[in-house]
């Protein structure tokens, strides 16, 4: 289901807003959005003129292309009344004309990766934002006084944003991995110095090597400390000779220390961001899959000994109407069709009539991502876990806000 709302804040705005123009530059979607760049998104606001917020699903081909044009087309027809609404301000109006026009040129000339497109437009007050999203999120538009950003918060939320350092007595190189991109994460002590230990090996001191030792180690702590403050880093991995691992690993603080995922060999011809990408995405997902297992577990026993939580699909489908859900995991490749209610918001398996209201139901080609949706709306957390995560065959299980009230007669179970 389409939405779309609007609230253009005050009738009138400053005659700065009124003499500003539409953006015109092409902007580049950005696939690894930093933490400042989600917490501006989340701060936007136009002086009085209205945000659009637009989602649009990218499947990859050249059907995919026709698809998403169609499908932004569709979803800028929704708030053309709007920008035509002479009731409104001027300079909202033609605010509003400038984001439909930005967000179509975009679609149109853009390239983009399979996922989903959050656009934040408001033309007049030149704001302009495309992210790239590696799920599939539901087409939605709003036009409203701040960015809808929890779509975009619920994807980005299941990822975890990594820090892969490389260090060795004398030098020290940091990467960033986060949605599957390796961006430089900035200079360290070290990072300009010439070949690994080379200066220090020349020295026959070797109290003072051991000494110059510690305090690189001690400057690049701190220079972590400081990235992971700025940047908000969930993890870190640690790469280096294996007997210096130890040794730099003592000097990183204690929140440090326990926001280390893993470490991995490097001599010196592996000190690259190649090797140092495969290394520390191999610890990053058999980190994330290990705590897919914990949080799974966790339900599973909660659900085993009558807490709050739902097992397996119908029960999470009742909880989902029920807007009981905190947490949901779901099977990554699960699907399956049922029925939703579009006045109750019910969703099953299915039914002709809906038990709560009497309507009757839509039919829909995947129930689970009705579900997910919904979940979403409701302020709940999404989790797509792998296979090996232990949930089998049960496909979705949820850790719940409260106890869930009886179900209708007959819906779960038949």
């Amino acid at each position: 289901m389409r939405s779309s709302s609007h609230d253009t804040g005050p009738a009138s705005v400053s005659a700065d807003a009124r003499r500003r123009r539409p953006v015109a530059a092409q902007v580049d979607v950005d696939y690894s959005p930093s933490l400042q760049t989600i917490r501006r998104i989340e701060e936007l606001r136009a002086d009085g003129l209205p945000i659009v917020s637009a989602y649009v699903p990218v499947v990859p081909g050249g059907e995919g292309r026709k698809l998403l044009r169609s499908e932004t087309d569709s979803l800028l027809h929704q708030i053309r009344p709007i920008a035509n609404d002479r009731e409104l301000d001027h300079a909202v109006r033609l605010s509003l004309r400038g984001d439909i026009d930005r967000i179509g040129e975009l679609v149109e000339n853009g390239s983009f990766k399979a996922g989903t497109l959050a656009i934040f437009s408001a033309s007049g007050a030149g704001i302009f934002e495309a992210i790239g999203l590696p799920r599939a999120v539901r087409e939605r538009i709003t036009v409203d006084a701040t960015a809808a950003i929890r779509p975009m918060t619920a994807v980005l939320d299941e990822y975890h944003r990594c820090c892969a350092v490389l260090v060795d007595r004398e030098t020290a190189f940091a990467w960033e991995l986060y949605l599957g991109e390796v961006l430089e994460a900035g200079a360290l002590p070290g990072a300009g110095r010439r070949g690994l230990g080379h200066a220090v090996n020349e020295r026959r001191n070797d109290h003072r090597a051991e000494e110059l030792e510690k305090r690189h180690f001690r400057e690049v702590a701190t220079a972590l400390d400081e990235l992971f403050r700025m940047r908000g880093y969930d993890v870190l991995v640690v790469g280096g000779h294996e007997d210096e691992l130890p040794r730099f690993v003592a000097q990183l603080s204690r929140p440090l220390r326990e926001r280390v995922v893993g470490t991995f060999p490097a001599d010196d011809d592996s000190m690259k961001a190649v090797a140092a990408r495969g290394h520390a995405e191999a610890i990053l997902h058999d980190f994330e899959l290990s705590e897919h297992r914990r949080m799974v577990a966790e339900v599973l026993a909660s659900a085993a000994a009558g807490g709050q939580a739902a097992v397996g699909l119908e029960p999470c489908l009742w909880a989902g109407s029920v807007r009981a859900v905190q947490a949901l995991f779901v099977d990554e490749g699960a699907s399956s069709p049922g029925v939703v209610c579009d006045e109750s918001r019910w969703f099953a398996l299915s039914a002709e009539v809906c038990p709560v209201c009497g309507r009757e139901t839509r039919r829909v080609p995947d129930v689970i991502n009705d579900l997910i949706e919904a979940v979403i709306e409701d302020g709940g957390s999404i989790h797509h876990v792998d296979g090996d995560a232990g949930l089998g065959e049960r496909l979705a299980a949820a850790s719940l806000h409260f106890e869930l009230p009886p179900a209708p007669e007959g819906t779960i179970g038949t």
